[in-house]
């Protein structure tokens, strides 16, 4: 968050974090937060389609249903209603859709994984179309481990895919270096579980838990 300008709540600001790294001196507000995100603003932040994070699967079938697919659409509902199709978290939701966050941000706190991903216009139907999008989007995260995280260590590589039904799968393995072969047998598993069209493929890594600052010495 160190490059950013927040203004507002601390939602922007895991907004902010969902994004991934914005422009420098993006201004991110309220208004921008529970607005629609044109296409060439998602590509140019890194951002997927939808600009509601962090909701499980089942929530966001349910919200797929309802037409909602931004804050500004959830908007429409009332307190209780919300309750009513999501129960407490539905609660959350009215306040998170209008900006209301009092979760503590935490800027210095280490990133647990790093990923790339492309939302495609037009689903891919074959592996062979995975592959040769797979390619480009290895080259992206190596890009962004190399400028962003070049020194930590790699627990785990995976290759998330959404399909045409909003349905996704992910494929992960631990103590692989990242590396196209690697990846790519990543995408075969995640590919054969279902052979449906696919909407999303996402590429990335899982790092290993920092030691503590205040780990005790050994005496010997």
């Amino acid at each position: 968050l160190a490059v950013y300008r927040v203004e507002g709540t601390s939602a922007i600001a895991h907004h902010q974090e969902a994004l991934g790294s914005p422009d420098k001196g993006l201004v991110m507000t309220p208004a921008v937060l529970c607005s629609p995100v044109t296409r060439d603003c998602r590509q140019r932040l890194g951002a997927p389609d939808s600009v509601i994070y962090d909701v499980a699967f089942q929530t966001e079938r349910k919200l797929q249903e309802l037409g909602v697919k931004t804050c500004g659409d959830l908007q429409r509902f009332s307190r209780p209603e919300l309750a009513d199709l999501f129960g407490k978290f539905g609660l959350e939701l009215y306040d998170l859709c209008r900006g209301i966050d009092d979760r503590p941000v935490e800027p210095d706190r280490p990133r647990k994984s790093l990923s790339t991903e492309e939302t495609f216009p037009v689903d891919l139907n074959t592996f062979e179309e995975c592959a040769e999008k797979l390619e480009e989007l290895f080259e992206d995260l190596m890009a962004e481990l190399a400028q962003k995280e070049s020194i930590r260590q790699i627990r785990k590589i995976f290759v998330k895919l959404k399909f045409h039904d909003f349905t996704r799968t992910t494929a992960e393995r631990a103590g692989f270096e990242p590396a196209p072969p690697a990846f790519r047998a990543l995408l075969t598993e995640a590919f054969a579980r279902t052979g449906k069209p696919v909407r999303l493929i996402g590429v990335g890594v899982r790092f290993a838990e920092p030691a503590a600052a205040d780990a005790q010495i050994p005496l010997l």
